[in-house]
């Protein structure tokens, strides 16, 4: 997909950019106007062994001067260069010391130093032309006699050592075209602005070039990622992988290529491999928030989207550079496609990587949306198994209650039964409405601002009668104000509540407690803080290999408090812990055997659920 563009931005020659005849034009223009010697030495890359082939272009070829009677190659030259390149020998003395001067130019061993004295004396120019900042041809101007006493005296001492049989006439033209300095000067800012207007012309034809070669390679790259079948992932993930192959010989830098999926962006293609970065997913919010739509973005070591990355991509890279590309599909969806580059990326690179991301991000879309038809259908069949998770709970609180009424039920008490199946009533028909809100697929729930003290507080008396008919009390042991807020969706947390609350008085022994704690955590630099809520009770605990599976829907601990407990569905924890992870909170639980005696088989266990939600 990209090579041709490869080819563009690596020409072979300067002639590959700008047409010899423009160039040679070019050089004419200045040459006639003002009678200086003028030559182009350009490269066509390197031979087996490594050396520059160099090869000349000089104002008039060989091939006008034969076509064009009135030029001859002779003017490439001033009068005292003409004569003496007339030997063949002396031509080859004056070939050599141009490819020496331009090999130190093309080896950055000139020092910057316009001036140089030619191997007869005379002062010699050469600028560099480069391309994307590599020299690609040195451009010569000059062969001016300086009219300085020591100087004329060394140039005709090597007139007289090596042309001594056209010495007469070369001492005639040193002393003929000799010039003060002022005019050295004087034809020095001359040709400093010629070369200047070259450079600008090869840049300028080098961009023209290298637009409609990006211009081809993007047609191709949204040809072949177009082509992939977007509701096939392994289609879609191959060429993906090709592209950021691709994207990677071309920069020589290590590239990630991560797609959104819900609130996380998950790396799905790299360069070289990298298996640990397989499993990498970066929240949405650390990404975006720092990284706009359709910019290219460079992070330095310390910024917090550069630790962010580079802890989880497990890189050590000063810089990071991120392309963010998004594309919006049907009605609320929104693909997003990030390109990480380990390391700086070459402006001339900028664009392409852009316009790779935008072609790459539509296809991630309509996958994306193939991938949440799949996600709603498992949504329903996971909702309708929350639903009547959330509407158990206040039926068998309500069974408890009614059981234990039943048993002590006398002629006096019926006043009291009643006032018990009134509730058990009421709780069910709010059970009822809440699972018919559960069951819609799209849970545009209302967010507000609500304190988890009084959620807390009320779920506590909630479930006080409950948990007192096993000796069991339910105690708020540290809390802050009712003022203390959260932002969220208050019924989602209230069900996780009280699936915490409902399976720590069923995995509670009798006679002991349930306790419940609030507190405000804040990090280290005081940015970000939490409402943590912990529940802890003392009762049967669970195998420590299950600790990582519990909130995995259906897997569940077989341990009993006793012979008559029904074990659960293992719907209560995944529910609870999505609901709060939707918030942008995490839920954790340990199980730990205390040292004391215990009359129970299996010992007791304390177990501590942690959640944290973000405070407003």
């Amino acid at each position: 997909m990209l090579e041709d563009f490869q080819k563009v931005l690596n020409p072979k020659s300067l002639l590959e950019i700008v047409p010899g005849e423009i160039l040679t034009a070019m050089m004419q223009g200045f040459f006639f106007g003002h009678r200086a010697g003028m030559v182009l030495i350009y490269d066509e890359g390197s031979d087996p062994d490594g050396n520059l082939i160099l090869k000349r272009l000089e104002p008039v070829s060989q091939e006008e001067s034969e076509r064009n009677k009135w030029r001859d190659v002779s003017e490439n030259f001033n009068p005292f260069c003409a004569c003496f390149r007339q030997d063949p020998d002396h031509d080859r003395m004056c070939n050599q010391c141009d490819l020496q001067r331009a090999k130190a130019v093309f080896d950055e061993r000139n020092d910057g130093n316009i001036r140089y004295f030619c191997h007869m004396g005379l002062i010699d120019m050469t600028i560099a032309i480069r391309v994307d900042g590599k020299v690609r041809g040195v451009v010569y101007g000059g062969q001016k006699v300086l009219d300085v006493a020591d100087r004329l005296q060394a140039s005709r001492r090597l007139v007289q050592n090596k042309a001594p049989e056209s010495a007469e006439a070369l001492l005639q033209l040193l002393e003929d075209t000799k010039i003060p300095e002022s005019e050295v000067k004087r034809f020095e800012e001359s040709f400093t602005r010629f070369v200047s207007g070259l450079q600008s012309t090869v840049d300028a034809f080098h961009r023209r070039r290298q637009n409609e070669a990006e211009r081809q390679a993007l047609l191709k790259v949204g040809d072949h990622i177009g082509r992939s079948f977007t509701d096939d992932p392994g289609t879609w993930f191959d060429a993906a992988q090709r592209l950021i192959e691709e994207l990677h010989g071309l920069c020589r830098r290590r590239v990630w290529m991560f797609t959104r999926r819900f609130s996380k962006f998950e790396c799905t293609a790299s360069y070289p491999p990298d298996t640990q970065a397989d499993d990498t997913k970066i929240p949405v919010g650390e990404i975006i928030t720092e990284l706009e739509e359709d910019k290219i973005v460079s992070t330095l070591s310390g910024a917090n989207l550069h630790r962010v990355i580079a802890t989880r991509l497990n890189v050590s890279t000063a810089q990071l550079t991120l392309v963010r590309s998004d594309s919006r599909v049907g009605v609320t969806d929104v693909a997003s496609v990030v390109l990480i580059v380990a390391g700086t990326l070459e402006p001339r690179f900028s664009e392409l990587f852009l316009g790779c991301a935008r072609a790459l991000s539509y296809p991630a879309g309509v996958h994306l949306l193939f991938r949440r038809m799949e996600k709603q259908q498992q949504d329903f069949a996971r909702t309708a198994a929350f639903s009547g998770h959330h509407f158990k709970t206040p039926v068998q609180i309500a069974q408890w209650d009614l059981e234990e009424a039943i048993e002590s039920l006398t002629d006096e008490s019926e006043d009291e039964l009643l006032a018990l199946l009134s509730g058990a009533y009421g709780q069910m028909t709010q059970a009822l409405a809440d699972a018919n809100r559960m069951m819609a697929i799209k849970q545009d729930f209302e967010r507000t601002r609500f304190s988890p003290v009084k959620l807390i507080e009320d779920l506590a008396s909630d479930f006080k009668s409950v948990a007192a008919r096993r000796n069991i009390v339910i105690r708020i042991v540290e809390k802050p104000s009712q003022a203390l807020c959260v932002y969220g969706i208050e019924f989602q947390f209230r069900v996780a509540l009280t699936n915490l609350l409902e399976n720590a008085i069923k995995y509670s022994y009798e006679n002991h407690t349930i306790d419940v704690g609030i507190k405000v955590l804040r990090n280290v630099r005081r940015t970000r803080s939490f409402v943590q809520i912990v529940v802890q009770n003392f009762g049967v605990g669970f195998p420590l290999e299950m600790q990582d599976t519990l909130f995995e829907v259906g897997v569940r601990s077989d341990t009993k408090v006793d012979a008559r407990q029904r074990i659960g569905q293992g719907i209560g924890l995944p529910q609870a812990k999505e609901y709060i992870e939707a918030a942008g909170g995490s839920l954790s639980i340990s199980s730990v055997l205390l040292p004391s005696k215990s009359a129970h088989s299996g010992g007791i266990y304390c177990v501590q659920v942690v959640c944290l939600i973000p405070l407003v």
